[in-house]
């Protein structure tokens, strides 16, 4: 994937913070392949050791970025910490389209529950929010 897109990609890796980062834009193809949207993925992993009690911590964030013809622009964010720990938050452009999607929220959560993971917090939001609400 990353010969595909050129320069428009990026990988950084400091050993020093023991932490790596990806970044790339790409076309994200739905439904008959016809149809593709601008999308931007952000990947960023991160060891470190915790003060108090020196154990090693690993948090991973995966976010995604689609600009899409009838919903406007979409951000899916994750974080996964702890071995399973998952935070979500998804936001939106129009407000409707957020009020909508929390409808989806408890299937997601109970379809989750058949993984490992254990949803930690789930948040959803909108432009003109000033915090997005948590389901």
């Amino acid at each position: 994937m990353r010969q595909s897109m050129g320069g428009e990609n990026s990988s950084v890796q400091n050993a020093a913070q023991n932490n790596r980062s990806l970044q790339m834009m790409m076309p994200l193809y739905v439904g008959d392949n016809d149809s593709s949207y601008p999308t931007y993925l952000h990947v960023y992993d991160e060891n470190a050791k915790d003060k108090e009690t020196g154990e090693e911590k690993k948090e991973t964030w995966l976010r995604i970025c689609v600009l899409t013809d009838y919903i406007g622009a979409v951000e899916l964010t994750f974080r996964m910490y702890e071995s399973n720990q998952l935070d979500m938050r998804f936001y939106f452009s129009e407000r409707s389209v957020a009020n909508e999607f929390r409808t989806y929220i408890p299937s997601l959560k109970e379809k989750l529950k058949e993984t490992d993971l254990n949803i930690a917090e789930v948040r959803i939001g909108s432009v003109g929010d000033k915090m997005m609400s948590e389901v």
